[in-house]
């Protein structure tokens, strides 16, 4: 995937934000491992609940990664990188559904870069209404 764009100045109220030439070629392979049971019914003329869980490997890298945007005054309370190299992501995850319309699931991730100290998290839970 490539992008690129440029911002001389863009106002966010409490402070300007530019982005100068930035551009970016990167490439991503993912696979999914996936298992659905069957539970119980709740009763004989219901169809069959599910139960699913997954796991979700990724594999990516950023050929060409410009500069991070600037911030003036400089006030971002987390530290601007420029993230370039191969890195990669898991993703855990499971489904239960609860009648025919709703579902509970949960999912956590753990990206990090291959030989570098640039790591993220991230958790869901929700639950799922079809209507």
């Amino acid at each position: 995937m490539y992008q690129g764009f440029d911002f001389s100045s863009l106002n966010g109220g409490a402070a300007n934000l530019s982005f100068s030439d930035l551009a970016s070629l990167a490439g991503r392979t993912c696979g999914r491992l996936s298992r659905l049971w069957e539970i119980e019914k709740a009763s004989p003329s219901d169809a069959p609940r599910t139960v699913s869980v997954w796991a979700s490997p990724i594999s990516s890298t950023n050929f060409s990664a410009s500069r991070p945007p600037v911030f003036h005054p400089p006030i971002a309370p987390f530290r601007l990188s420029r993230i370039f190299g191969t890195g990669g992501e898991i993703g855990l995850g499971a489904s239960v559904q609860l009648s025919a319309r709703a579902s509970l699931f949960g999912s956590v991730e753990n990206s990090s870069t291959f030989g570098g100290d640039t790591h993220s998290y991230g958790e869901k839970v929700g639950l799922r209404v079809n209507w």
